[in-house]
């Protein structure tokens, strides 16, 4: 039986650094670079790895750049929600309180 050690998963967490372009570009290397990557991320991998975000690239990152996606989401950063628009969001799952009309 497998314990799928050597599976490799893809990661769940969501980079959260910078706002501009190019402090969350430089943020996503360091991050790769303190997993795995010493040497430095590679310049080029298959289309499908690159899709599924679970090996880093240059060009992973030039690719969101060419398509317009300065804020990096392709790359899997969050988007910044502020705590009002939670708040807010919350308020519209409140069920309808309809009012009670005594005859």
């Amino acid at each position: 039986m497998s314990s799928n050690f050597w599976q490799i998963n893809k990661q769940s967490e969501q980079f959260n650094h910078g706002k501009t372009c190019i402090s969350r570009a430089m943020s996503y290397i360091e991050v790769w670079e303190a997993r795995c990557y010493c040497d430095g991320i590679p310049d080029e991998v298959s289309f499908r790895l690159m899709e599924s975000m679970r090996v880093p690239s240059y060009k992973a990152i030039a690719m969101c750049i060419l398509n317009n996606d300065l804020a990096l989401y392709g790359l899997g950063f969050a988007p910044h929600v502020s705590h009002w628009y939670r708040t807010v969001k919350d308020l519209n799952k409140e069920p309808d309180r309809q009012m009670e009309i005594e005859l």
